[in-house]
This record gives C-alpha cells, sequence and structure tokens, in this order.
C-alpha cells in the first residue's frame, strides 16, 4: 500500500509519526481487560459480543467496496462477514456465551445479583464504541443517580 514502517521491534517502529494516540486505545483497553477474564468476565462477554457484531454487514461491507474500489483483494472482509454471521457464526456463538453465563448465574443469585451482571454485560458491549460528548457525560449522570435512588 506504499507505506514503509521501520522493523516493529525497534524504537523508530514505537516513535513512528504516522501512529495517532487515538489508534491505541482500544487495543491498549482490550490487553488491560484481558489480563483479568475471571474479573471482567461480564465485561468481555459484552465486548466480546459487540466486537462479532461489529463488522457484519456494516463495516466489513464498507471496507469490501474501498478494497474493490482501490483493487485490493477482498477475500478477508469476506470470509469474516460469513465466519461472524449473526444465525450460526462468532456473533451467534458470543451471544449463547452470555445466555450460559447469565443461566448459570441466576441459578443462585438474586435479583440484584443479575441485574449488575447486566449492566457489566452491557458495559463491556458498549465499551467497544463508548459515548462521548455531553450526552454521554448526561446519560452517564442520569444513570448513576438511578443507581444511587436503589
Amino acid at each position: 500500500m506504499g507505506v514503509d514502517l521501520p522493523p516493529t521491534g525497534s524504537a523508530e517502529f514505537a516513535r513512528w509519526p504516522g501512529f495517532k494516540d487515538r489508534s491505541f486505545e482500544l487495543p491498549v483497553f482490550w490487553l488491560a481487560i484481558g489480563r483479568f477474564p475471571q474479573t471482567f468476565q461480564p465485561e468481555v462477554l459484552g465486548l466480546n459480543l459487540a466486537m462479532e457484531l461489529s463488522g457484519v454487514g456494516g463495516s466489513y461491507r464498507r471496507a469490501r467496496l474501498a478494497l474493490r474500489e482501490h483493487g485490493f483483494s477482498t477475500r478477508f472482509v469476506d470470509l469474516h462477514n460469513t465466519i461472524d454471521n449473526v444465525a450460526t457464526g462468532h456473533s451467534a456463538w458470543a451471544a449463547d456465551a452470555i445466555d450460559a453465563f447469565m443461566s448459570a448465574l441466576a441459578a443462585g443469585s438474586g435479583t440484584e445479583t443479575r441485574e449488575a451482571a447486566w449492566r457489566r454485560v452491557r458495559e463491556g458491549y458498549r465499551s467497544l464504541d463508548p459515548p462521548t460528548g455531553a450526552h454521554a457525560w448526561l446519560a452517564d449522570r442520569r444513570a448513576r443517580r438511578r443507581h444511587r435512588k436503589r
């Protein structure tokens, strides 16, 4: 694609000016949450579902059009769109994992525990693309108030 990067093990690679700092925010988050899979199991399950669903139809379709427009192979996104499908692919497996987690939790838990687990799953899901700006701040503030009233 006409981009020459320094070797990945070099300091020059780490300092390469083509990298944007914000490009590392999500991968660093994934690495951090992945270090504690049992502690953050509900968040990991939610994040995994969001990740599997994120490309199906939408970004994979856009990537396919862009790759084709520039004369590159579309095989990677075509395969991923098929592999991650909602009916039987990775997206379905991710939803099944959440169902299994919640079913196991429900067996010996009260309503508050289940609600807290669902909240954590949703937070994990939302963490793939967290909202920003004034609307996000207000929504967070409302949610915290509601949670304190319980």
